[in-house]
């Protein structure tokens, strides 16, 4: 099942029923360098790492 998540396109995989989505690493900011109330962190990193499903052990399929 693929869909439009909170992070961007998100993918539920078939075989182990992972969540395939972007995943974000965020460094918070003090209150007086916040130019409003959203501007509350600064993303440091993002991206994916999932197993491949043949390395999960996961016997779902």
């Amino acid at each position: 099942m693929k869909y439009d998540g909170l992070t961007g396109p998100e993918e539920v995989r078939k075989g182990d029923h992972q969540v395939l989505k972007n995943y974000y690493l965020l460094k918070g900011k003090a209150k007086n360098k916040m130019k409003n109330a959203d501007d509350y962190a600064d993303i440091v990193s993002s991206g994916q790492s999932f197993l491949p499903l043949d390395k999960t052990g996961c016997k779902m399929a």
